[in-house]
């Protein structure tokens, strides 16, 4: 099963967490960015490097799956495209600092598990660029590209709310990172209604490039309201 459809499971899962601990060891929360929508679990750690400091292990399970969307860019050409993906999100956050005005903010690390598919051919009135060579789609020719990119990415970011506190409430929080993929994407590329405009060694870099463009380093953000318990 594909984490994007797992995630769909998620909300339901967190009707059955019962757990026994004081007031905020723990918080479950919903989350939407650009991972997707999903669902989080946060519990407090007991680890501490300073005073006052605070720990907290974090879980995140997200995604999204869109049939036919249109103006996908995938390596400077637009396609129409069934786009899914689905991410386990698992890290430590640190909480720094009590002051008044630093007190929200926290530093991540951890590690993601992606699953990310691309399905998609070229939208007409475009002109294409294939590995180099230069198509105008009004002669019919169209691009058809495949794209299975799963891996597990190292992540670090940074990020305001959530500071787990002696009582019980709802909590806002929103965290900016960087994740790099340790693996490329599998990608495959086809032509459509071509007469020789483009050779095979420029299909081949194409699909090179795509694959290399898959592969680097990302920006990911998100927002979770979450209860504290």
């Amino acid at each position: 099963m594909k984490l994007s459809r797992l995630t769909l499971l998620a909300p339901l899962a967190c009707l059955f967490i019962n757990v026994n601990a004081q007031a905020g060891d723990y918080s479950v929360g919903g989350t939407v960015g650009s991972q997707g929508l999903g669902v989080s679990f946060t519990k407090r750690s007991e680890l501490n490097l300073v005073e006052s400091d605070q720990f907290q292990w974090h879980l995140l399970l997200s995604g999204y799956s869109f049939e036919d969307a249109e103006d996908v860019e995938v390596h400077q050409n637009d396609y129409e495209a069934d786009v899914e993906a689905g991410s386990l999100q698992a890290g430590l956050n640190w909480y720094p600092s009590t002051s008044a005005y630093m007190k929200g903010l926290f530093l991540s690390a951890g590690a993601i598990y992606f699953n990310n598919q691309i399905k998609g051919t070229t939208q007409d009135k475009q002109t294409l660029n294939v590995g180099g060579a230069i198509i105008d789609s009004d002669q019919g020719v169209q691009l058809t590209t495949d794209i299975d990119h799963t891996s597990l990415a190292p992540y670090l970011g940074i990020g305001w709310g959530n500071r787990l506190g002696a009582e019980s409430g709802f909590s806002f929080r929103a965290e900016l990172g960087a994740l790099a993929a340790l693996s490329k994407a599998d990608v495959s590329v086809a032509l459509i209604n071509h007469t020789n405009q483009v050779s095979d060694a420029q299909l081949e870099s194409e699909r090179r490039d795509i694959r290399d463009e898959q592969s680097r380093v990302k920006l990911f953000a998100q927002l979770d309201l979450a209860y504290q318990f």
